[in-house]
């Protein structure tokens, strides 16, 4: 686990990175154009890894693993920070980083999306909250009978959010109260946000911009196998 958080953290180029990842052919394509887009290539230090925990998914072994780095500035490091990388272990017991999750990247293009009101299913990774606290059935959703509304939001930026409608009782509703469903040790009046990987996509004829119906359920986290 430490060779492999070191590797990925110390990698001083995305093709150094990329190899230490999942599906490393495709991450690097992934990585060129995400890094293109002026966004940032951090390098780090590593330092020490202080947490792990399992977890399976769709039959793949799955850690979490936080690390303290210390980050990189010129040839100085300096201040330690925290990160929480994501790991599949492969068959012969090494373990690949989840780029896409470390970054949060997006199959789709958020903006590109809402601003066409595309009717073509889109895939992102949200967080999704069962709660709507204004008059949230509109448009062509305005039947609370039919439609349950949600909240999907982007973690990278809060602002950006669309009201999702799933039918109501369907099997995607259904799945999606019971990954809200309040646990007894989370507090029941508390707005919770679950990581999902869901498709979406807008209605014909749309009226707004910002309501959308949810017609998959990729995967019930971020992790997509």
């Amino acid at each position: 686990v430490k060779k492999t958080i070191k590797g990925y953290v110390e990698a001083t180029t995305i093709e150094e990175r990329a190899k230490w990842c999942r599906d490393p052919e495709t991450t690097l394509r992934k990585m060129t154009e995400y890094y293109t887009n002026e966004l940032t290539f951090d390098t780090y230090y590593f330092d020490s890894v202080t947490m792990i925990s399992e977890r399976d998914i769709s039959e793949k072994k799955l850690i979490m693993v936080a690390s303290k780095v210390r980050s990189v500035s010129g040839d100085v490091s300096t201040e330690k920070n925290l990160i929480n990388l994501l790991l599949e272990t492969q068959d012969d017991g090494s373990y690949l980083v989840d780029w896409e999750i470390a970054v949060v990247f997006q199959p789709s293009d958020w903006d590109s999306f809402v601003k066409s009101k595309s009717t073509e299913l889109h895939a992102f990774r949200v967080d999704l909250r069962d709660r709507v606290n204004y008059g949230p059935y509109l448009y062509g959703f305005s039947d609370d009978n039919r439609y349950q509304a949600y909240r999907i939001s982007l973690r990278t930026d809060e602002a950006k959010y669309l009201i999702a409608y799933a039918k109501r009782n369907s099997e995607i509703d259904q799945k999606i109260k019971a990954l809200l469903k309040p646990s007894d040790n989370r507090n029941r009046n508390l707005k919770f946000a679950f990581p999902l990987t869901i498709k979406v996509r807008y209605p014909e004829d749309s009226q707004s911009d910002q309501c959308v119906e949810i017609i998959e359920i990729v995967s019930e986290s971020w992790f997509i196998p």
